[in-house]
């Protein structure tokens, strides 16, 4: 019996971290300070997965901003195509993960999300700039 509740317990992690490595789960990232226009912004939340994305959810509690997806390590931004949470995407979100099963990313600067965007990276520290947000990540 306690062989088999290690075995059921070792495949639960071995699922949460294949997961986790392929970007469909993100974790969040409480320490990481997060400025949105100049002003720092205590209601948004950025999420970590293992292939170095972030799903950053601005001003969560009154939903006026999207959902910005930065992919490609930190080459590339965008929005989710659907709403994140929802069952139409499959996704989950709690306070301290996301679990994303179909969040195909639509890239800033194409023709669904016709927005130039100007994004840089450091090893603490993400800046970008997507019409009209100016949002700065320090981890």
């Amino acid at each position: 019996m306690i062989i088999a509740g290690f075995a059921v317990s070792l495949l639960v992690l071995i699922a949460i971290f294949g997961f986790w490595e392929s970007g469909l789960l993100y974790f969040r990232l409480p320490a990481a300070k997060i400025t949105l226009n100049g002003i720092d912004s205590d209601g948004s939340k950025i999420y970590s997965a293992g292939n170095g994305d972030y799903l950053l959810f601005l001003e969560t509690e009154n939903a006026e901003r999207p959902v910005y997806a930065v992919t490609n390590d930190g080459k590339s931004v965008g929005t989710p195509a659907s709403p994140v949470p929802s069952s139409y995407t499959k996704s989950v979100k709690t306070s301290g993960f996301v679990l994303c099963l179909q969040c195909p990313i639509t890239l800033a600067g194409t023709d669904k999300f016709d927005s130039g965007a100007k994004i840089s990276t450091a090893e603490d520290e993400i800046n970008f700039h997507v019409s009209p947000d100016k949002v700065t990540v320090k981890f």
